[in-house]
């Protein structure tokens, strides 16, 4: 009896002590401080789709409208600005990732209620290299991205634009793939976000 007061006695006076208590509570920030940022993005609907055919905007040079299939017999038009970077070609049949959930936006007429998720950096003086974050043409449109396989959630009706800003913030190419807060993004189903020719720390949104 007297030994197991003793070990209490020496584990309270351990708990209580001020270095002690301060890696303690610097361990537990820490670690909601990764909930909380796994749970930011998984906030976002994120779901890999499939476009199916691109059109030219009638009424801006630079801009393409492309008919993208989300999954669930569902096909959504997004207004992108991907026409100096990307043909017709190149992109028809293109897996790519599109945010589901943000803020709608009329550009040059046309209302566009997807976002589709694109790599960039500067590669020379006046030049910006964007590179479309994609997945193998194996997996089906309408699957879900996430940060953690393991840490799944219903993503919230709508990302008001400072929710995104923090999002984007997090967001990087690492080893040419997508990664948020240092971890790669990845479908449901295991598979990862590439970004092929852009080097680490490049910026995605």
């Amino acid at each position: 009896m007297f030994v197991r007061i003793h070990k209490l006695c020496r584990q309270t006076r351990m708990f209580n002590h001020p270095q002690t208590l301060i890696n303690s509570m610097s361990m537990y920030k820490y670690q909601q401080t990764r909930l909380h940022n796994d749970l930011l993005f998984n906030d976002t609907s994120v779901v890999i789709g499939r476009v199916e055919k691109v059109h030219d905007h009638p009424d801006a040079e630079s801009l393409y409208l492309l008919d993208v299939d989300v999954g669930n017999e569902d096909t959504v038009t997004v207004v992108s600005g991907l026409k100096n970077y990307y043909t017709q070609e190149q992109l028809d049949q293109m897996n790519v990732c599109v945010i589901q959930n943000l803020k709608p936006k009329k550009l040059r007429g046309i209302v566009s209620n997807e976002m589709i998720l694109a790599g960039s950096e500067i590669v020379e003086t006046d030049k910006i290299k964007v590179v479309l974050c994609s997945v193998p043409e194996d997996v089906s449109p309408g699957t879900r991205v996430v940060a953690k396989e393991n840490d799944i959630q219903e993503a919230t009706p709508r990302v008001n634009s400072k929710k995104w800003k923090k999002i984007v913030e997090k967001l990087h190419v690492l080893d040419e793939r997508v990664c948020f807060d240092n971890h790669a993004l990845l479908t449901t189903n295991g598979v990862p976000i590439n970004v092929v020719g852009l080097t680490d720390r490049a910026s995605i949104n």
